[in-house]
């Protein structure tokens, strides 16, 4: 009888650790933080450097591999319920690519000369000093330093949906 009930203390006992430390591993339980489209763009901005001086390192296609990460990242967004549009500009040597990934056409104005860039549509165009893009009655400038071989310029539109 004496054996019975000491094993039920041992029982009881354990029981009760056991209470104890689950209770406070469930204080202690840290949840991811969602993404916001502020860390969604930070991350794009970041990851956008890396992946252009690993292209150029490893002697591959930068503007091909550009637009491959830029195409992955935006599915990576939706993934976050985040609605990622870009417009990018990436020169490398004396060629820059632009690229419309916004949901509507943009417009590219160099020293005059007008072209229109619907969504998911790209153009190359012989390296300039400067070019403006106008959408919906805005209008930026992005300039290129005439020394520098790689240079990536970029409009990004981020909501939450």
């Amino acid at each position: 009888m004496k054996n019975l009930k000491k094993g039920q203390f041992y029982i009881f006992v354990a029981i009760l650790l056991s209470a104890i430390s689950f209770s406070m591993l469930k204080g202690s339980t840290v949840l991811a933080k969602p993404h916001s489209f502020e860390d969604i763009r930070a991350n794009y901005i970041q990851e956008s450097e890396f992946v252009l001086n690993n292209a150029i390192y490893q002697e591959q296609n930068p503007f091909e591999q550009f637009d491959h990460f830029t195409k992955n990242f935006q599915k990576f967004a939706r993934e976050k319920n985040i609605n990622f549009e870009v417009v990018y500009m990436l020169l490398y040597q004396d060629t820059i690519k632009i690229v419309n990934y916004l949901s509507v056409p943009v417009t590219v104005n160099i020293t005059g000369t007008e072209e229109k860039l619907f969504p998911n549509e790209g153009t190359f165009i012989d390296k300039v000093a400067a070019l403006k893009i106008s959408f919906e009655g805005l209008e930026n400038t992005y300039k290129f330093a005439p020394d520098e071989p790689v240079q990536l310029k970029l409009l990004i539109i981020t909501e939450e949906r």
